[in-house]
C-alpha cells in the first residue's frame, strides 16, 4: 500500500504511536509518505529519522505567532481551539506540482492522526472528491478528547486549565461527533474511548465505523535489564512533565503519597523522568531524595536504576505509555485506577491498583520489601505487554482495518 500519514507534528520516540506505526508499516513492505506540522520543536535528528522510514516527507511551518492566531480567530466561532492550533490554510491552497498534496490519487489510503490534524484530513477529502478520486481516510483520534477536557475542569491544579476545558467541553463534544461522520474509519486507543465516541452520538449505529487499535511497546528497546544495577529504595515516575495531567499526578504523589512512605521508608528516592517540568516540579528537587531530570535522551538508565514504578494518574484518558514501558522493562507498578483503565490488567496480578493515598503507600512498601514480589510483578507485566502490546501485532492489525476500509471502499 501506499499510505499517506497526516500528522500535526514530526514523529519520533516521544510522540511514539505514529512514529512507531510508519516504522512498522514501513517494515512490512508499505510505502508511507508524511505530511507534518512542524512546529519548531523538532531537531535534526526527529527529523532524520522520520526521513530514514518515510519515503517522501513534507512539513508546514507552524510559528507559536501563528497557532496564537488561529486559536484567537475561533474563540468566536464554533471550532475548538484544539482544531484551530495547527492550521495553515495556505498549506493546502495550492499545492505546488509534484508536492504530496499534488500528488493525493496516487495515494491508496490517507491516515489522519488527532484532531490538531483534523482540518488538513478533511481539506484533502475535499480535494480528492473534486479531483474525482475516492480515497477512504482514516482519522485516528486516539483518545476521546470530550473526556480529557470533562475530567481537566474537574480536576486540573491551574486555573487556566480548567477554565479552557469548560470552554472546550462542547465544542469538543460536537466537534468530535462531527468528525465520526466526516472519515471512513475512527481508530482509538481502548474501548473506554470508543464508548465515548458512540455515546456521543446517542447510541447511534456507528459501532463498525470506530475501531480500537491500542498503543504498543518497542520491546526490543524496552526490555528487563539482565544486569540490574537496581537501588531497593528508588523508584521512578515517567511522563513529559509539561502536561496538566503528569504535573498534577506528581504533585499527587510527591505531597500526598510519598510522606506516608517516607514514614515508613526515609531513605526512599524518586526519580522524576521527563521533559520541561515546571518550576513548579523542579522545587521539589530541594529535597535530595527526590531528583527531577527534565529531558533525557534515554530512559532505560533510569529504569535500571529503579526497584519500582508509579504512575498515580489523577486524570486523563487512553492508554498510558508510561506504564507499558516500565512493565516492558520488567518494572513492578503501582498505578491509580484512572492510569489502568485502558489497559485491561488484573490488579495483584500484572500490577497493583490503588486510589488511596495510603493504600498507594502501602503498596509501593510491599514491594520494596519484598524481592520475590517484585519478581512476580516483573515476569506477569512484562508477559502482559509481550501479549497485548507488541507494536509488530498492533501495525498487523492496524493493517488488516486498511484493507478492510479499501475494500469497503471498491463495493
Amino acid at each position: 500500500m501506499r499510505i499517506l500519514f497526516v500528522l500535526p507534528y514530526i514523529p519520533n520516540l516521544i510522540r511514539v504511536r505514529s512514529f512507531n506505526f510508519i516504522r512498522a508499516l514501513a517494515a512490512r513492505g508499505h510505502s508511507v509518505s508524511l505530511f507534518g506540522v512542524d512546529d519548531g520543536s523538532a531537531d535534526e535528528d526527529d527529523l532524520s529519522a522520520a526521513a530514514e522510514i518515510c519515503d517522501r516527507i513534507e512539513t508546514v511551518p507552524l510559528t507559536k505567532q501563528r497557532a496564537g492566531w488561529n486559536m484567537l480567530t475561533a474563540v468566536p466561532s464554533s471550532l475548538p481551539l484544539q482544531a484551530a492550533y495547527a492550521w495553515h490554510p495556505k498549506a493546502v491552497s495550492s499545492p505546488r506540482p509534484g508536492s504530496i498534496l499534488a500528488d493525493l490519487g496516487k495515494f491508496d489510503l490517507i491516515h489522519v492522526e488527532h484532531m490538531r490534524a483534523s482540518r488538513y484530513g478533511l481539506a484533502m477529502k475535499a480535494m480528492l472528491f473534486g479531483q474525482g478520486h475516492f480515497i477512504p481516510v482514516v482519522y485516528d483520534s486516539v483518545d476521546c478528547l470530550s473526556v480529557l477536557f470533562r475530567l481537566t475542569a474537574r480536576h486540573a491544579l491551574h486555573p487556566l486549565n480548567r477554565l479552557v476545558a469548560l470552554f472546550e467541553i462542547k465544542r469538543n463534544e460536537r466537534y468530535e461527533s462531527f468528525l465520526l461522520g466526516q472519515y471512513d474509519r475512527v481508530l482509538v486507543t481502548s474501548n473506554a474511548e470508543r464508548s465515548a465516541f458512540i455515546s456521543l452520538r446517542d447510541g447511534k449505529d456507528i459501532a463498525a465505523e470506530i475501531s480500537v487499535v491500542p498503543n504498543g511497546v518497542d520491546l526490543d528497546y524496552f526490555r528487563p535489564d539482565l544486569q540490574p544495577t537496581k537501588d531497593a529504595d528508588t523508584i521512578i515516575m515517567t511522563g513529559k512533565m509539561s502536561y496538566h495531567a503528569n504535573i498534577a499526578m506528581c504533585r499527587y504523589f510527591i505531597e500526598e503519597i510519598l510522606p506516608q512512605i517516607w514514614r515508613s521508608r526515609p531513605d526512599v528516592r524518586l526519580l522524576v523522568v521527563g521533559k520541561d517540568p515546571p518550576v513548579s516540579l523542579r522545587a521539589y528537587a530541594q529535597d535530595d531524595r527526590i531528583r527531577v531530570t527534565g529531558m533525557v535522551p534515554d530512559l532505560r538508565p533510569y529504569f535500571q536504576q529503579a526497584s519500582a514504578a508509579v504512575a498515580p494518574l489523577v486524570y486523563g484518558t487512553g492508554i498510558q505509555n508510561k506504564v507499558l514501558e516500565a512493565m516492558a522493562s520488567g518494572l513492578p507498578v503501582v498505578a491509580t485506577s484512572q492510569a489502568a483503565a485502558a489497559l485491561g490488567v488484573q490488579n495483584g496480578r500484572e500490577l497493583f491498583i490503588a486510589d488511596q493515598p495510603s493504600e498507594f503507600a502501602e503498596r509501593v512498601i510491599e514491594l520494596l520489601a519484598d524481592p520475590d514480589l517484585r519478581m512476580h510483578f516483573s515476569a506477569t507485566g512484562r508477559e502482559f505487554v509481550e501479549r497485548h502490546h507488541d507494536w509488530n501485532r498492533v501495525a498487523s492489525q492496524l493493517e488488516e482495518i486498511y484493507f478492510d476500509v479499501i475494500n469497503d471502499q471498491r463495493i
